[in-house]
Formats: C-alpha cells, structure tokens, sequence
C-alpha cells in the first residue's frame, strides 16, 4: 500500500532522542511549578513552609496606618523576647542549684525538721515585703527557700524510696497542687513586689515543684508525666522537653497573646501584662490531668485555702503583740501540719499539736 506523501510545509520535524529528554523535563518542571503555585494558595502554612513557599498575601485596601499602630507593630519584634536581667537572674539561680547538687552530694543530707520553720522564720521577715529597699534582699532569700529541689527536699522531706518513688499518682498530684499557690503567696501580695520581679520566680517556683514531686512519684506515673509534657514540647517546638516549657518559651506565648489581642499601650505595660500573666498561670494546672488523679480533693483544698488566708493576714496586718504573734504563728504551723498529714495519708493527732506548739516556744527562745 503506497504511502501519502505529506503536504509541503506540513512535515513534522523528526526530534532526536536529546530533544525528546528535553520537552519532558520542560514539562515536568511546568507541572511542578503549577503544583507549587498551587500548594501556595491552598496549603495549610506549616506545608507552605516546608516546601520553602511564602504564601501570596491578598490584595488589600489601603488604610492609613495612626501613629499608634505604628508604634506598637515597631515595639512588637522585640517584645518577644524577656528582658535580660530576668535571664540573668534564672541563669544565677540554676548556677546555685547545681552548687548546692554537688555540695548535697559530698555530705551526709541533713536530718528531715518535723516542721518547716524557714517558710517563716526569720529568713525572709514580713517587713520586707512593705519595704522597696530590702525586696531584693527579700526575693534572694525566698527564691533560696522555694525555687530549687534541695529546698523543698529539706523541707517536705526526701524520696524514701530512690528506686521506685514513694508517693502515688494521686498524693503526687496533690503535693503539686499544694505546693504551687503555697510557693507564690507570701510575695504576691506583698505591696513592694511588682510583677516583674514575680515573674521569674514563680516560673522557677513552679519548675522546682514539679521536678519535686516527679522525684517523690512512683515509676509509671514520673514516666507517664515525663513523657506527656515531652511531646507536647516536641510538637510545639520541635524539641523533647519534659521539664515543660523554658522561660523564653513562656515569654513569646503570652508576648504574642497580648500583642494579638492589641491589649497594650506601650512597651512598660506590655512587660507588665506578661509578667503578670506568667504569675498568674504559675497557680494553674490541667484540670483534666487533675481530674484523673484528684477525686476527693476537696479537704485538701480547704485547708490550703485556710493556709493562704493565714498567711496573707501574717502578711497584711502584722501583730505588735508578741503573743498575739506567737499564736498567729501557731495557727499557720498547725494548717501546714493538716496539709502534711493529709499528703501521707494519715490523721490530724494531739500529737502534732504539741509538735506545733513546741516549734513555736522554740522559735521565740531563739528570739
């Protein structure tokens, strides 16, 4: 059969094989290119980020930017960062924690107070909190007192039990609760602190408190907590942490809240807004974790709301009358006598009445 031979002009020019390579890897570039530009205008933003793609941003009307706007959006990119003298002050405090590791491990741990006297002895004086010029000497001292684990092991008693922990899920889960509004009330209400000096120590308060009771913690519930606030770490930040989250961390999250909500004025009272904020999300803890471990909570919460107001009335109106003083001072030891008890798991006895009224003499001999 004869073959049509093709018009003139309408031959197709015979592609060698390197043409051939060349039209499909112009295609397939074509194609990713389209995939690509579509990825960008309908991916969630973490995939856009992956494939290094910035999003197109939508057209716009134009609006006059005030003077005001302006300002906060030049003041918001380094607002996410705390300032530095709270850095410095936490990276002071984790030096002193690791001395005082090293130094608890070379001697013999000392024998366990039936009581803690330092939570008001003579330590940190309920004068400084009323006085600007001794609150820093006031927060140093505290911050020894309620910030680092050997402090609490000094004064809630040590792991009896190194292997495997001596306390269950649920009395950990209420030795944290405890320990939490207990660690942060005696300079919260105080009238010279101011939330930026609160701030970081309530961020070391709360770390302190929870390496604490995961010490004290039996095996599966210390791994169990370990691992859960780990990965929440991990899935926010791309790093295992399961100590929860680092000061700078805590910082960007709530800078970045009240910067979205636009609730600020100027620089001063965005870092105030923050500190407070950190101050106040330190008393907190998941209500749904509590709920798996706290069902017969309310006798503890009680007595810890009886301690608070205890305190804060030492705090607020301190008696000229020295017996007046000594009793207040009985009546505070008592509460946190009922709070240790209730922790082991035992009874509120005459004994420890005695034990209470018998730190008290002892502390006014010493006077």
């Amino acid at each position: 059969m004869m073959r049509k031979r093709p018009l003139p002009g309408s031959e197709r020019p015979i592609k060698s094989t390197g043409s051939s390579s060349s039209g499909t890897y112009h295609n397939k570039m074509k194609k990713l290119a389209f995939f690509m530009l579509a990825l960008a205008l309908v991916a969630p933003p973490c995939a856009v980020e992956a494939f290094g793609i910035a999003t197109p941003s939508r057209p716009q009307h134009h609006q006059v930017e005030s003077s005001t706007t302006r300002a906060k959006t030049s003041l918001a990119s380094g607002a996410l960062a705390p300032p530095a003298q709270h850095m410095e002050w936490l990276h002071r405090q984790d030096d002193l924690e690791r001395r005082s590791q090293r130094k608890a491990r070379l001697q013999q741990p000392q024998k366990k107070q039936v009581l803690p006297l330092t939570l008001f002895g003579t330590e940190v004086p309920t004068a400084s909190c009323n006085s600007t010029s001794s609150s820093s000497t006031a927060k140093e001292a505290w911050a020894a007192s309620f910030t680092t684990v050997e402090a609490l092991r000094d004064t809630f008693g040590r792991n009896k039990n190194a292997f495997w922990g001596d306390l269950d899920a649920s009395t950990t889960r209420r030795l944290y609760k405890t320990l939490l509004p207990r660690a942060l009330l005696e300079l919260y209400h105080c009238e010279g602190a101011s939330s930026e000096d609160l701030a970081p120590l309530a961020y070391r308060a709360r770390v302190a408190a929870k390496k604490y009771a995961r010490e004290r913690s039996e095996v599966p519930a210390r791994v169990a907590a370990s691992l859960f606030d780990g990965w929440r770490q991990f899935c926010k930040y791309g790093r295992f942490q399961s100590s929860g989250m680092s000061y700078p961390q805590l910082w960007e999250k709530y800078a970045t809240q009240i910067m979205e909500e636009d609730d600020f004025e100027n620089e001063q009272d965005l870092t105030s807004k923050v500190c407070y904020k950190i101050l106040e999300k330190s008393c907190e803890t998941n209500q749904k974790v509590d709920s798996l471990f706290l069902t017969d909570q309310q006798d503890l919460q009680e007595i810890t709301l009886k301690l608070e107001q205890d305190v804060y009335d030492l705090l607020d109106n301190e008696p000229e009358d020295v017996n007046m003083w000594a009793i207040r001072r009985y009546q505070i030891l008592r509460t946190l006598l009922r709070i240790r008890r209730q922790m082991e798991g035992r009874s509120y006895t005459e004994h420890d009445d005695n034990a209470a009224m018998q730190a008290v003499l002892e502390d006014a001999a010493q006077q």
